[in-house]
């Protein structure tokens, strides 16, 4: 039979209508999804346009700030504010910065809604606890330091701050240049005096984002018990996602968030999850009913085709 690039090898083509609604939502999905950069920066310098949620711009902004007074030392008898509004502004123009501060407080949001949904721990899920339990002493320990990295984001993320150190290596490098960018007269020297030290300090594989993509790559075949939701809990849910599809991790944040079902759906098929796995994973984001049936009958193949349709910005996974 012949190969239909959206049912899949050997689908029957009454399944179309299940296809097309996961298009439509998709197609919804990824409207909003174009939207979020330009909307960010318009919302950020706009107090007043309520386009998105007051909790997470909030928490976007505090983000930015706390990394601007973190780059940025105390220069003496010099007015600290300007200096620390105009970082802030070269912070927020970094390509990828904002995106990923973005999808870090969504994350955060993600794990407050499944710890309401399920009164799942948002710090030791069933999986985390297993793999703590580990005969492997590597697993274990490597488990425990995502435990205790996990418990210091969400806790960070109520006081909207982020460690430099806790960004990927390109943002990493993005934001020390553009605080040297910030004080780059004579007089400014004293307050970037002290981002060697940081620089000599930066590890990226003791960042939480790190520590969980590596817990995935040690459970091996094991990993497919981090395709549940409510089994793996957010961040091993989000690192087994992304290492199974190729997406962005940041893609994968968005499928979590209301109104992205479609795009869950088919990330989950695209990965290989069990449909009944992705159905009880669609549940706990609020997915239409409707949506939660059309899986039934998508192909792994099916999923990978309609997504190569969407027009989200792919970076590479990390």
């Amino acid at each position: 039979m012949a190969y239909d690039p959206v049912m899949g090898v050997g689908e029957p083509t009454v399944r179309a209508g299940a296809a097309e609604r996961l298009l439509d939502g998709l197609a919804e999905g990824e409207a909003a999804a174009q939207a979020i950069a330009p909307m960010l920066r318009l919302r950020l310098g706009h107090a007043e346009t309520g386009l998105f949620d007051e909790a997470v711009i909030a928490g976007i902004r505090g983000m930015l700030r706390d990394l601007a007074e973190q780059l940025l030392a105390d220069a003496g008898d010099a007015p600290r504010e300007p200096a620390l509004d105009a970082l802030e502004r070269l912070l927020s123009a970094r390509p990828g910065l904002l995106d990923h501060l973005h999808a870090l407080a969504l994350e955060a949001r993600a794990a407050e809604r499944l710890q309401a949904r399920l009164r799942l721990d948002p710090v030791v899920s069933p999986l985390l606890q297993a793999l703590i339990a580990a005969p492997e002493p590597e697993t274990a320990a490597a488990a425990m330091h995502l435990l205790a990295a996990e418990a210091r984001f969400l806790r960070q993320q109520q006081q909207m701050r982020l460690p430099v150190a806790e960004l990927p290596a390109e943002l990493f490098d993005a934001v020390l240049d553009a605080a040297r960018g910030a004080a780059d007269v004579p007089d400014d020297a004293q307050a970037v005096a002290h981002l060697p030290g940081i620089r000599a300090a930066y590890d990226e594989a003791a960042t939480r984002i790190a520590l969980a993509d590596r817990l995935v790559v040690a459970m091996g075949a094991g990993a497919v018990a981090a395709g549940s939701l409510a089994h793996a809990g957010v961040p091993l849910f989000l690192a087994a996602l992304s290492a199974a599809t190729g997406e962005a991790r940041g893609v994968c944040v968005l499928a979590l968030q209301p109104g992205q079902g479609a795009r869950l759906a088919l990330l989950l098929r695209k990965a290989g999850v069990k449909r009944e796995v992705v159905q009880a994973s669609l549940l706990l984001v609020d997915a239409p009913p409707a949506l939660v049936e059309a899986i039934a009958g998508i192909s792994p193949a099916a999923a990978a085709a309609m997504l190569a349709g969407s027009t989200t910005v792919r970076e590479p996974a990390r």
